[in-house]
């Protein structure tokens, strides 16, 4: 049977992965359960007293080589290209970042209002934009990279609100991202200010309430290592040292690069690294 999601016809290898991933759990559980029979036969078998053994009827060979064979097969999963076949699958067309998860699409204006006198007006303009998540793919995909759909979910939820929070997320004064110049910016920054918040939300949340969120952060940790470039543009900026202002230095770079008119990856790092500068000044003053 062929899978096509969209457009697209998905290649066999992924048709292959997706049969055998929806066993992944049940072998890892297998490999728990068969490892600890082990265990109970080697305990049983250690019992001097003949009235303390019990006969658990087991072969432990046979054991043992039921646990092979799922090791084996549960490596097979692993052993696939993740990163070309979800990488492969990410477009974009036409001013909307289409994902495969989710999608945060944004509209110019009507272009009755689209003038120079717009133009000088548009910082603070507020752009109709929405979310949409897609269930089926996610329903899809969280078997193949071994996550429950409901912390994928919470993974694309914020990082779609993490793009609405980037563009149209205002500061002190009102002004936002026009969406002409979102819409022009590379993409590295685009993704790469949305994966840098949804890290950082994701990892307040997990250490606010783990037992809730813990498995999101690390579903995100993982899908991160299968996505393109552009959603790995942000890394640098997390593994800054904690005693470093980074995540200042980061919103007051956003905002700047916003401002005045930029739209290359370059020029947010160079206000990054100035920022970085500047805010470790005033620390070692204080």
């Amino acid at each position: 049977m062929e899978m096509i999601l969209g457009n697209e016809k998905m290649p066999e290898e992924f048709n292959k992965l997706l049969r055998l991933s929806r066993y992944r759990s049940a072998l890892k559980e297998t490999i728990v359960g068969l490892s600890g029979i082990i265990d109970l036969i080697d305990a049983t078998d250690k019992q001097e007293s003949q009235e303390d053994k019990i006969e658990h009827g087991f072969d432990r060979a046979c054991v043992e080589n039921t646990m092979s064979v799922s090791k084996a097969i549960l490596e097979n999963i692993n052993s696939h290209k993740l990163d070309r076949l979800i990488g492969s699958l990410r477009v974009r067309d036409q001013g909307i970042h289409d994902d495969v998860f989710g999608v945060y699409r944004y509209w110019y204006p009507d272009s009755k209002i689209w003038s120079l006198q717009f133009e000088d007006m548009s910082p603070r303009h507020v752009n109709r934009a929405e979310i949409e998540i897609f269930w089926a793919a996610i329903a899809v995909f969280s078997p193949v990279l071994d996550c429950k759909p409901e912390d994928l979910f919470i993974v694309v939820l914020t990082h779609e609100l993490a793009h609405a929070f980037t563009q149209l997320g205002a500061d002190i004064e009102g002004f936002r991202w026009p969406v002409h110049r979102f819409d022009q910016a590379d993409l590295e920054v685009v993704e790469g200010l949305a994966q840098y918040y949804t890290h950082r939300v994701l990892d307040r949340l997990r250490i606010d309430n783990p037992t809730q969120y813990q498995a999101a952060f690390e579903t995100f940790e993982n899908v991160q290592k299968f996505q393109p470039t552009e959603y790995r543009s942000h890394l640098e900026w997390t593994k800054e040292s904690e005693n470093r202002p980074e995540q200042e230095a980061v919103r007051s770079a956003m905002l700047q690069f916003r401002r005045h008119k930029c739209r290359k990856l370059m020029e947010l790092k160079e206000y990054v690294n100035a920022e970085l500068k500047r805010l470790s000044l005033v620390d070692s003053v204080n």
